[in-house]
């Protein structure tokens, strides 16, 4: 987590704001959810509020000298990206599923790609672009080895010889916490142009959770770490919370 963070912030010039409290993982999460509107996405007042006080602090560490330019243009990042996350918004657009694989709203707007375990499910995603992109994986974690909440998930892509398990076991900064899930993101090899259809199977550890996807990236791999693991993090089942409005019990 720290070396990916640092690397971003060395290949952009950027530095990260922590949110909440990252000493205490339970009160940062109410803190968080007190930021959003009852959607769980569009910030509150108070989310605004924190994030401006965020960027001033930035400007005030570190001003910036260069001249403002009539003419400026947003670029693109790297070569060009084709990203497909639908953790917060259930959105398959650009994704066709098969075989066993269907689309979780498992707990209020969370929404996760799962298969059965007894057989594969599949996801079709085009390369746009006329050279190489490294797909990347999201999907969720658990930080504590001790508890291992998540199945681990087997991801092969004949088109590429990609054949790679996927660990579920997380950023070891919270296995104080035995009842948290997370997402990582974590490159799993090189796609061609064109369309691929990536097979998902999920490993029979006997945990808890099915192995859970949120997302598929084709990006250029020169300009993101190999893997990231967010230190945004859910409760598991077992725990009531109140956020975003209502109470919601994790499943």
């Amino acid at each position: 987590q720290k070396e990916a963070n640092e690397q971003i912030q060395n290949l952009y010039g950027t530095k990260r704001v922590p949110i909440g409290d990252e000493t205490n993982l339970e009160d940062s999460l109410l803190e968080v959810n007190g930021w959003y509107m009852d959607d769980g996405i569009t910030l509150n007042p108070s989310g605004h509020e924190h994030v401006a006080n965020a960027i001033g602090d930035v400007i005030a560490e570190r001003p910036y000298t260069v001249p403002i330019q009539d003419d400026a243009r947003v670029g693109t990042f790297g070569k060009g990206d084709a990203c497909h996350l639908w953790f917060t918004s259930g959105d398959l657009t650009g994704v066709t599923l098969g075989g066993s694989a269907t689309l979780d709203n498992y707990v209020d707007i969370r929404h996760a790609v799962t298969v059965d375990p007894a057989t594969k499910g599949t996801a079709t995603v085009v390369n746009p672009f006329q050279d190489y992109r490294t797909l990347y994986i999201t999907y969720m974690v658990t930080p504590d080895p001790a508890t291992a909440l998540c199945n681990r998930g087997r991801i092969v892509i004949p088109s590429s010889n990609i054949d790679v398990t996927l660990d579920t076991i997380g950023s070891t900064e919270y296995q104080q916490s035995a009842k948290i899930v997370s997402p990582r993101t974590i490159a799993v090899g090189k796609l061609g142009p064109g369309t691929h259809t990536i097979q998902i199977y999920q490993l029979q550890d006997n945990a808890p959770l099915p192995f859970r996807v949120m997302g598929l990236s084709l990006t250029d791999e020169t300009n993101v770490p190999d893997q990231y693991d967010f230190t945004q993090s859910f409760w598991y089942k077992g725990m009531t919370v109140r956020t975003w409005g209502k109470d919601i019990v994790w499943v």
